[in-house]
């Protein structure tokens, strides 16, 4: 008897343990479900912003673990679901039962649509941050064809320092459609057209006022070769014109002489020649202001 009744009482106590463990509701899975898709996005970011192999792979791993339990997850809960209707349906007549599917088919038609309209919205911002990296890939690769066009082109008619002159004209030049590069200026009748830059370059270094550009023994637009004539000066500007521009650079504010400062640096070109470039600028726009004036 004694037996039976130790029996019995472990029996009792063994009960609660099966009862103990729920099942998970909605709310359990939704939280789950949620939590998980914030994960996710977070480690897409995180791999998006890295490329060293030794970070991102175990990030990979995560993200393949989160995906692979996210999915799941969401298997479970459709089943819960499934299981929950079928209860539901048992206790309605036909046409209670018809009316309830017709209101689930409603409600699963515009998830599909909200799913549908938010993953067409991501692929288009994919897209467009594509878009944008190709146009911006597109621009580097024109600036630096157009940077190497001038560069050819100043030291072919004989300029004494073709970075410099590149500087110089650099926000003329744009791309034209048939690839090529081009120099944007007014005509006679003041409407913008695109000149080939060597044809520009070419009238630009023969004006007077620029010919402290070119070495006097190069004949520029014949194709001659810069003579490198004894004496001849080694920058592009005159012993007057170095104080008059290193004048001009002390004149400008301390931010403006920061920014030139660096631009001399990442390019390579002593800091009076890149002040140059700002002084002609300066000087063209007194002369533009003078002739409106009048």
């Amino acid at each position: 008897m004694p037996d039976k009744d130790v029996k019995n009482t472990t029996s009792d106590q063994k009960e609660p343990t099966n009862t103990q463990q729920a099942e998970p509701t909605s709310d359990d899975y939704k939280k789950q479900i949620d939590a998980l898709k914030k994960e996710i996005e977070e480690l897409k970011k995180q791999a998006s912003s890295t490329k060293k192999a030794d970070v991102l792979e175990p990030i990979l791993s995560k993200l393949e673990a989160f995906e692979q339990k996210l999915s799941i997850l969401e298997r479970l809960e459709e089943e819960r679901k499934r299981k929950e209707e079928e209860e539901i349906l048992k206790s309605l007549s036909e046409t209670e039962r018809l009316k309830y599917e017709l209101k689930r088919k409603e409600e699963q038609m515009e998830k599909l649509k909200k799913e549908l309209e938010e993953s067409f919205g991501k692929k288009a911002q994919e897209l467009e941050a594509k878009l944008k990296a190709y146009e911006e890939e597109k621009a580097r690769l024109m600036q630096a064809a157009a940077k190497a066009r001038t560069l050819e082109a100043a030291t072919r008619f004989g300029a004494y320092n073709p970075e410099q002159v590149y500087l110089l004209i650099k926000d003329f030049l744009v791309p034209g459609e048939d690839g090529e590069v081009y120099a944007r200026v007014k005509d006679a009748t003041g409407e913008y057209i695109q000149q080939p830059v060597e044809e520009f370059l070419k009238d630009f270094l023969s004006r007077p006022e620029n010919k402290n550009l070119v070495k006097a023994a190069a004949a520029v637009g014949e194709g001659a070769t810069p003579s490198g004539a004894e004496g001849a000066p080694t920058n592009v500007s005159s012993n007057k014109q170095d104080s008059e521009v290193m004048k001009f650079f002390k004149s400008l504010p301390s931010e403006k002489q920061a920014m030139i400062k660096q631009e001399a640096a990442i390019s390579g070109l002593p800091i009076e020649d890149v002040a140059y470039v700002y002084y002609v600028r300066h000087r063209k726009a007194q002369e533009y202001k003078q002739r409106h004036r009048r």
